[in-house]
């Protein structure tokens, strides 16, 4: 029997030296889809085959590494098979239990226990080896319990991962040991590997692969061009650049969406002179909440006026983002004065999820208090996750194109950034400034078209509709 079992990437070769010659700490961080937990996962079984005892193999969850390793089905060399089947040798009949979350080698009753450093259940076991996956991910504290077991007990603790930024362990541990003697530690970024190019974007990353598209790669996947992933909206450019090219992006860097902006900008997609009032269509507003009562919002207040062209209804993309408005200090009348004086036909008004909570003190809610002032307001549902709502955004910004009237706004968007300690380092969450009132009005406009709720409730046919005979005067009144 030959290990490993799985034949490496070449640029996986280094990792394979090093384990030879007993060194016990490898810290792994590639590009994604780059074969870490091949790697790292084969050393553990050739580990345990050889020499028997626990291995654990921790993702930052349970359920994250039962999915990985267990119930997702891979595909090498035209045969699908679970991650474990393809790792382990078919000779030495590998039992999975589920509910231990183990695989099991009869042979010499070796285990590979798969688990997550979320619950911290695999503190205070021994175990033969340790291995981390997606290693930028997990709390801080992880390799702090087990530490004095590695030192107990001349355990190996091999740890991969892409780098998502600074502000974690991945980058922070790579940093402090990469001229360890006793570590094993490799940054490796596509330029290196060869996986795939990255041509268009402002990036030039292996062009000499263009010519091999679609061709088998040396990750056992297909050599793809990263531009063509931002173009369908499949990522953004920013996790694009974490993601593919494993560069220690922090957000904080740079705006949340500076490379959006810079897109959008060369392309001429702000201050558009072909974005105006079309007043065949309708226009749709999006807001963002400021804090306050019914009386008097103390925070700001902020309203998106968008246009969305008649072949995109019912599922509309394409946005043209024609006005802008931030006050703070007012009640719904203002707000529906506002409304009315702008002279446009509406087709909807779109808030938060929070417009419709009652409030303490309060015998309504906004959305009622609006009611009774003229603006019917369709709540949007909460996002689950911020981050995810700003990559989702990232994504909506290839459909904006924005008119030179809300150029100063455009300018909020951009400056959008990550908070930072006072090392520098980013924290995860963004800084509230006065760009947070634009962007939170900007992401109800993401989530809207998102869910799929956009629509035009004036219940007005497009092709009917005769601008001449429409009035919004006394409207809100």
């Amino acid at each position: 029997m030959i290990f490993p079992y799985l034949k490496p990437c070449w640029y996986q070769l280094a990792s394979w030296y090093a384990m030879s010659i007993k060194r016990r700490f490898h810290l792994l961080s590639i590009h994604r889809r780059g074969g870490k937990d091949v790697c790292h996962f084969s050393m553990a079984v050739q580990d345990a085959v050889l020499n028997g005892g626990v291995h654990y193999y921790l993702f930052p969850t349970r359920k994250w590494a039962t999915d990985v390793i267990v119930n997702e089905q891979f595909d090498f060399g035209g045969e699908k098979r679970s991650f474990y089947e393809w790792m382990i040798p078919k000779e030495f009949n590998p039992q999975w239990k589920e509910k231990d979350a183990c695989i099991i080698l009869p042979h010499n009753n070796a285990r590979i226990q798969l688990g997550g450093t979320d619950d911290e259940s695999n503190v205070g076991r021994g175990g033969a080896g340790y291995t981390f996956s997606e290693f930028s991910r997990h709390k801080p504290t992880a390799t702090g319990f087990i530490a004095p077991i590695i030192d107990q007990s001349d355990a190996y603790l091999h740890m991969n991962g892409t780098l998502m930024g600074k502000d974690n362990q991945l980058w922070q541990m790579l940093e402090a040991n990469k001229n360890d003697p006793e570590w094993h530690v490799q940054w490796l970024r596509p330029h290196q590997t060869k996986c795939y190019c990255w041509v268009g974007d402002g990036m030039n990353v292996n062009p000499e692969l263009l010519a091999h598209l679609g061709e088998k790669g040396p990750n056992f996947g297909k050599i793809i061009n990263v531009s063509d992933r931002i173009r369908q909206k499949l990522t953004s450019k920013t996790l694009a650049m974490q993601e593919y090219l494993n560069e220690p992006i922090l957000a904080s860097d740079i705006g949340y969406f500076s490379n959006e902006y810079e897109t959008a900008k060369g392309e001429r997609r702000v201050n558009a002179d072909y974005v105006k009032y079309d007043r065949r269509t309708p226009v749709f507003t999006f807001w963002d909440l400021g804090k306050g009562t019914a009386s008097k919002s103390t925070d700001a207040m902020v309203c998106w006026f968008v246009q969305f062209p008649l072949e995109d209804f019912p599922s509309p993309k394409k946005a043209h983002i024609i006005d802008y408005h931030e006050s703070r200090g007012n009640d719904w009348a203002f707000y529906a004065n506002m409304l009315n004086s702008k002279g446009y036909w509406y087709g909807g008004h779109y808030a938060p999820w929070d417009i419709a909570k009652g409030m303490a003190g309060l015998e309504k809610t906004n959305q009622q208090y609006a009611r009774e002032r003229g603006i019917e307001f369709i709540a949007v549902s909460r996002t689950p996750k911020l981050t995810d709502d700003i990559e989702s955004a990232r994504r909506y910004w290839v459909d904006c194109h924005f008119a030179p009237c809300v150029s100063s706004a455009v300018d909020l968007l951009a400056s959008y950034h990550e908070k930072t300690n006072r090392d520098g380092l980013g924290m995860g969450t963004p800084e509230h400034d006065n760009s947070s009132n634009a962007v939170a009005g900007f992401r109800t406009l993401v989530r809207a078209s998102e869910t799929g709720i956009i629509r035009n409730n004036q219940g007005v046919r497009f092709d009917d509709f005769k601008p001449d005979d429409f009035s919004m005067e006394g409207f809100f009144n």
